[in-house]
């Protein structure tokens, strides 16, 4: 099964942060259109302990349809969760954090809901000149970030960066047009990527520091243990 499964080297880094365990509980913020983190952690790495919310019906819909072993659930990410304290021992936020306005908010609910010395494994877009050639970054972005921004915001909101990693390039920016001519003019959502050797290429150790995706784990400070320190 293993070697049927096509996982490129963004999505490998991705799960290389995540670092799941068949007992982990994982929260999904953001499913998408395509539930491939889900994938990934269900059929390669057996873990069925698997919440995954979005705020579009649809992608909760297809997502139920080719992954029933995991738990697709409705979640406005601007709005209170809802789950209990300490619930997950890891959360994934994947190009999500860029598209919310309330962007403390959404930390401190993470804060929240995982479980002490829980980790968040996010991406977010790198800021680059030819960015300004992005419709998403003009239409979608509330702010893009470098690696000093991104820190200090987690840290700001309690959370230890433990790895950092940043790959892409102008290839990433190239294939998202293609991505949106197929879907928008042609109504076919899903196109494998033109600049595909380009793409894997792009994630190699070699542009570390010269891309346009941000690639994180941080851990949760436990701010009880410093309270009772004090």
């Amino acid at each position: 099964m293993k070697k049927e499964i096509y996982l490129d080297e963004r999505n490998k880094r991705i799960n290389e942060l995540i670092n799941p365990s068949k007992k982990d509980k994982v929260l999904i913020i953001g499913t998408g259109v395509s539930p491939k983190t889900e994938f990934f952690l269900s059929k390669l790495y057996n873990c069925y302990n698997i919440v995954s919310g979005d705020i579009d019906r649809k992608n909760i819909e297809n997502g139920k349809k080719f992954l029933p072993e995991v738990d697709f659930i409705y979640l406005d990410a601007q709005k209170t969760f809802p789950f209990k304290k300490e619930t997950f021992d890891k959360i994934v936020m994947t190009e999500v954090l860029e598209h919310l306005k309330r962007e403390k908010f959404v930390l401190k609910e993470i804060q929240r809901i995982l479980k002490r010395d829980g980790k968040l494994i996010l991406s977010v877009p790198k800021r680059r000149w030819f960015n300004v050639l992005s419709p998403i970054t003009h239409v979608q972005h509330f702010r893009e970030y470098d690696e000093k921004k991104i820190k200090s915001v987690l840290g700001q909101n309690n959370f230890k960066v433990e790895e950092i990693f940043v790959g892409g390039d102008i290839f990433d920016l190239l294939n998202l047009w293609a991505h949106l001519i197929y879907k928008y003019f042609f109504r076919i959502l899903h196109v494998d990527p033109f600049f595909k050797k380009n793409l894997e290429k792009s994630f190699s150790k070699s542009f570390r520091g010269k891309g346009t995706d941000i690639l994180v784990r941080a851990r949760k400070n436990n701010l009880n243990a410093k309270n009772k320190i004090l």
